[in-house]
């Protein structure tokens, strides 16, 4: 699911209300709850983004 007014998207695993949002803001990736969307966000390098997601894929984190 996506935010056209703000480029903000959701997992479309996300089957509760409370989830990560992402959008793409030149060299960086902001990251939110979409609960809170008015308070602060993370924001991250893409290269860190992608070793992130590689690290998901990896299953890095399936132990949390």
């Amino acid at each position: 699911m996506n935010d056209t007014t703000t480029g903000w998207y959701k997992s479309s695993f996300c089957e509760s209300s409370s989830c990560l949002e992402a959008a793409s803001a030149g060299e960086h990736i902001l990251v939110r709850n979409n609960t809170q969307p008015g308070e602060r966000h993370l924001q991250i390098d893409r290269g860190g983004w992608n070793v992130f997601l590689d690290d998901i894929v990896k299953g890095r984190f399936s132990n949390l």
